[in-house]
């Protein structure tokens, strides 16, 4: 009987800070270079855009604020979603939905990606 081993080498765990965008206006682009981690509060109904590059898979976490009025929308420009369908947010005020993306390929994926459209 063989075995077969392999080692993997890894590099030094790496930390990312939450990357602040401050707050949304009508439309903002969310840069990812900045970090794979970023925050936006909605202070009004708004147009996000995404902003990834890169050669290689990666994963990407927008942390999504309501202000303290609430009831803000978003139209998103860029990810893919399921069936085509973005998913609703939370509205109360001060409420925060975070949303895990992927990018591959010069494309963003939303959460749950089945059947893009």
């Amino acid at each position: 009987m063989s075995y077969i081993t392999r080692r993997v080498t890894t590099a030094e765990p790496t930390s990312f800070e939450e990357y602040d965008n401050g707050n949304s206006g009508s439309s903002i682009t969310i840069d990812f270079s900045e970090s794979p981690f970023q925050v936006v509060t909605l202070t009004a109904n708004t147009t996000i855009t995404l902003s990834a590059s890169g050669s290689t898979v990666q994963q990407l976490s927008l942390r999504v604020v309501q202000d303290g009025t609430g009831g803000r929308t978003v139209t998103w420009s860029s990810p893919l979603w399921p069936s085509g369908v973005s998913p609703d947010l939370s509205s109360a005020a001060d409420a925060e939905d975070i949303f895990v993306f992927t990018y591959r390929n010069s494309a963003v994926y939303g959460p749950g990606s089945f059947d893009l459209s």
